[in-house]
């Protein structure tokens, strides 16, 4: 069986990388890039999520309000790297987009305000 730590530092370490790769996709939207990038970041995103519900099970918890903002956040930093490519001509906006689901999902594991 797996433990609650284990779940919880794969969840943050693949939050991290998840950013790093949309950050990335957003500094760099080069064409030969864009294969590599969207399959790392649609694998690291499913570990995310997988994670996450695997930590929310061993903590024994049903599906609060602060995750389901949290899943919304997920599903934007998951389409942030497709959106790079596709709108690199909004770096801006995407990188806005990336800190801001990033800042509130912290923000919703922090605090848990419903």
């Amino acid at each position: 069986m797996i433990n609650l730590q284990f779940y919880q530092i794969v969840h943050i370490v693949s939050v991290i990388l998840l950013a790093g790769i949309t950050f990335s996709a957003i500094a760099s939207p080069k064409p030969e890039r864009r294969k590599s990038m969207l399959m790392s970041s649609g694998i690291v995103a499913m570990v995310v999520l997988i994670t996450g519900f695997g930590a929310l099970a061993r903590m024994g918890l049903a599906f609060p309000g602060w995750v389901a903002i949290k899943v919304v956040c997920w599903l934007v930093l998951a389409m942030a790297t497709p959106m790079a490519f596709r709108r690199s001509e909004q770096a801006g906006l995407w990188r806005a987009v990336t800190f801001g689901a990033i800042l509130i999902a912290v923000l919703m594991v922090e605090l848990k305000p419903f």
